[in-house]
């Protein structure tokens, strides 16, 4: 027998709400907030799109509006970015992440931008009805009207939440669109090899599954398809997953309250998380992603988490992978240009050193070492001219041995026949063995 306890609930919270007007303060701030301002956080309706700044400054992405940077029949996919997907810092990584995704694989996209208001889950969650309805009602004329024109009014969410609230409660305000989850389009994208994750991303890896997603429309596949295509990761499943998964602490409404009974719910599940001893803490929700990191920085800062454990989301490993690793620029090879002659060797030679006659043998090019000291700065390769033939570089070679002559007789130190003899010293000069030149 099947018994949905949240509708009992939510009931007995209306009427606490409603007729009461019993509940914590910091409810009644966030239900101020969304109100007045259309968001939890009260903030200005045009911090909607920072994150589309972001994205174009770090990636030269731009993410059109629609109606205004492009009409919605060209639109395959209205995405719906959610209030903390555009105005909470740890979500709006997911956020970037889901739009770079979806650029790379050709998608296209658009988003409400600052029409976009908040879906009223929290307020239906917490027993606000009146102001739900009030933004239901919002949202769905904007829906409507932006999806006019559009052959399917298709709807993909990154939050949950807003997922489950439009696809499941708008239709009683009458809104009817076809929603799905960004995990799901994602695994659909990496099915037909549009996306393809190919850079390893290392370590051991366990999915959270959000309760909106997971136990409320039994969407659990998607997200683990998507993290065994990613190379190199290793799931473990927590105890409590799927049907019988651990809510993070932030459903109904607690997002926005304080737990002041027993022990928080996020440290719980992320208590659960690290007795596998994982490299990452995998979800596929802004609210799950922003409780979860939560617990995990307090148990680092107590030494009781790895520090580099990471909480992400499942749009963010698949970015990882599928980006293409920066190459390093290889090393430039060394400049094999001729060396300019310095007019200051034939006036002023180094102490030690002697500028030797030119050879009248030497011809073409060579030439230009005439004033040069018997002892060249390097190797021979370094001051020969890049397109020397074979035969130049014998004759460079038969000029040097004729200035130098026998290294034992030379003033000069062994080590000044490196040049000629490519570095070696050898026990009879090689010019000698050809008959070259006679030793003196």
């Amino acid at each position: 027998m099947d018994i949905e306890h949240i509708d009992h609930i939510v009931d007995m919270r209306r009427y606490q709400v409603m007729i009461e007007s019993a509940f914590p303060t910091e409810a009644g701030t966030m239900l101020k907030n969304l109100e007045n301002k259309g968001n939890p956080w009260g903030m200005a309706t045009k911090a909607r799109l920072d994150w589309v700044k972001e994205l174009k400054k770090e990636t030269g992405i731009e993410v059109p509006v629609i109606g205004e940077d492009i009409e919605p029949a060209e639109v395959e996919y209205l995405y719906w970015v959610g209030c903390a997907g555009a105005l909470e810092d740890r979500a709006k990584k997911t956020t970037k992440a889901f739009a770079e995704l979806l650029h790379t694989a050709g998608v296209k996209f658009a988003i409400l931008g600052k029409e976009e208001s908040c879906t009223g889950d929290s307020a239906r969650r917490l027993g606000n009805e009146f102001l739900f309805q009030m933004l239901g009602a919002q949202n769905v004329e904007t829906l409507n009207t932006a999806l006019e024109d559009a052959p399917v009014k298709r709807i993909v969410a990154t939050c949950p939440h807003c997922f489950n609230t439009i696809a499941n409660e708008y239709p009683q305000l009458g809104g009817h669109f076809e929603v799905i989850h960004h995990t799901q389009l994602l695994q659909h994208l990496v099915d037909e090899g549009k996306l393809v994750p190919v850079n390893p991303v290392e370590g051991l890896i366990t999915y959270h599954d959000p309760c909106y997603l997971g136990r409320h429309n039994k969407v659990y596949t998607p997200p683990r398809e998507i993290i065994a295509a990613v190379p190199g990761l290793r799931n473990e499943e927590m105890h409590r997953h799927k049907e019988r998964g651990f809510c993070c602490g932030a459903g109904g409404a607690r997002m926005w309250m304080e737990e002041r009974i027993g022990k928080r719910i996020n440290n719980e599940r992320v208590d659960e998380a690290l007795s596998l001893n994982p490299d990452i803490v995998s979800t596929a929700c802004p609210f799950c992603l922003v409780m979860l990191s939560d617990s995990a920085n307090g148990k680092k800062s107590e030494g009781k988490a790895k520090e580099n454990l990471r909480v992400v989301d499942v749009a963010q490993l698949l970015l990882d992978s599928v980006k293409a690793i920066p190459q390093a620029r290889p090393p430039r090879s060394p400049s094999r240009s001729r060396p300019t002659p310095d007019a200051s060797w034939r006036s002023h030679p180094p102490a030690g050193v002697t500028a030797q006659p030119h050879c009248s043998t030497t011809t073409g090019p060579v030439t230009e070492f005439r004033d040069r000291p018997a002892v060249l700065p390097g190797s021979l390769r370094a001051v020969a001219p890049p397109a020397a033939t074979t035969r130049l570089r014998r004759s460079l070679r038969r000029s040097l041995c004729r200035r130098l002559r026998h290294p034992l007789h030379h003033p000069l130190d062994r080590r000044s026949v490196v040049g000629c003899h490519g570095g070696r010293v050898p026990s009879v000069c090689a010019c000698q063995r050809n008959s070259v030149h006679k030793d003196p």
